[in-house]
């Protein structure tokens, strides 16, 4: 796992991505890599991809203004704050996840795009997306676009299916 308390500055000096493997990998912990807990150091972080993570706990990329592409293929659970302050993040795709918390992507001005593809509708705080000022579209499966438009009421404006 990766978590704050892990001397990450050995594993980030001087890169700009992180495309981590681990089979043992399964939650990236809180303020992992938050602009707080390793300050200028972690805003360079622009891409990361955890294939095996499957939780996201509060904080853990908080802050970090020039993310632009995360990969988190079989995440289910996103917690408080995970992406708050992201403001390059365009897009996210999280083919798996059932829960997200409370301005788990606040702040995000760039953000435009959500695709949750899971087999079942997320569960979400109604304030997950307060500051996405560009918030374009939430593209869920047509299997369960009426489903999350009657659980998503804040944000039927921008369901769509595919």
């Amino acid at each position: 796992f990766f978590d704050s308390a892990w001397h990450l500055e050995n594993f980030m000096t001087h890169i700009e991505t992180t495309d981590a493997h681990p089979s043992t990998l399964v939650y990236i912990g809180s303020s992992c890599f938050c602009d707080a807990t390793y300050g200028s150091f972690a805003k360079q972080l622009n891409s990361v991809h955890f294939p095996t993570a499957q939780t996201v706990y509060n904080n853990a990329f908080s802050g970090l203004s020039m993310l632009i592409d995360v990969s988190l293929p079989n995440v289910s659970f996103i917690g408080s704050q995970a992406f708050k302050n992201c403001t390059m993040l365009s897009k996210i795709s999280l083919p798996k996840v059932q829960t997200i918390h409370s301005q788990a992507f606040y702040g995000c001005t760039q953000l435009q795009s959500v695709y949750l593809m899971g087999s079942q509708v997320c569960s979400i705080a109604n304030n997950i997306f307060t500051g996405c000022t560009n918030l374009k579209q939430i593209v869920v499966p047509a299997s369960l676009y009426n489903t999350y438009k009657t659980e998503w009421k804040s944000w039927t404006t921008f369901l769509r299916s595919y």
